[in-house]
C-alpha cells in the first residue's frame, strides 16, 4: 500500500523551495544548507527532512550525497517557483 502525501507536508516542501529560490536568488545550482532554511520558517530538522525528500520526488530540488545536508534547486523547480511566486 502506498501512503498518500499530506496536504501539510506539501505546504512545507513548496515553502522549502520558496525560501531556497529567495536565499539562492533563484540561481541555477545554487546549494543550500537546510538547517539555516528550517530555522528561517520554523521548522524542525525533520520536517524540512521530509520537505526536501518530497522536493526531490518531484523532481524540484537535488541534495547532495556527501552528507552536508545541502539542496539546491532543479531547472524544475526553478520555473515552478517563479511562476509560483509570479500570483
Amino acid at each position: 500500500m502506498v501512503a498518500k502525501k499530506s496536504r501539510y507536508l506539501d505546504k512545507r516542501t513548496r515553502a522549502l523551495c520558496v525560501e531556497l529560490a529567495r536565499v539562492t536568488g533563484n540561481r541555477r545550482l545554487e546549494y543550500c544548507l537546510l538547517e539555516p532554511i528550517a530555522k528561517s520558517l520554523g521548522l524542525s530538522e525533520g520536517e524540512v527532512e521530509a520537505a526536501a525528500i518530497d522536493a526531490v520526488g518531484r523532481g524540484w530540488l537535488l541534495a547532495r550525497e556527501d552528507g552536508s545536508r545541502s539542496v539546491c534547486l532543479t531547472d524544475a523547480g526553478r520555473v515552478w517557483i517563479s511562476r509560483l511566486t509570479k500570483k
